[in-house]
């Protein structure tokens, strides 16, 4: 659910078909793209702020960076891949902590 809030797209969105789904998108794209697949929304909020703030763009493409790489290791392929919440929790907690530090 966090990749759709990332995202902005669904599981079932018209993009997806055949062999590409949300999260084969999402892990092509990261994590060198990770700025065109992030919602546009998310995008124009911050930008607005941001555009003459190098640093602060910095820090939000590190932050969304490290939300979409949690995002990828909680929708491993194999179930028993997959992190466990009690896992997730506390990853999230330190990049919420980084990005209020800076």
């Amino acid at each position: 659910m966090l990749l759709e809030l990332v995202t902005g797209k669904k599981p079932v969105d018209t993009m997806f078909s055949g062999e590409l789904n949300l999260r084969h998108w999402v892990c092509n794209a990261y994590p060198t793209a990770v700025m065109e697949i992030v919602d546009d929304n998310i995008l124009r909020t911050e930008f607005t702020n941001l555009q003459q703030h190098s640093d602060r763009l910095n820090i939000l493409y590190r932050c969304l960076s490290s939300i979409i790489e949690v995002c990828l290791l909680c929708s491993k392929d194999l179930p028993n891949e997959i992190l466990l919440m009690r896992d997730v929790v506390p990853m999230l907690q330190e990049i919420k902590n980084r990005v209020l530090v800076n």
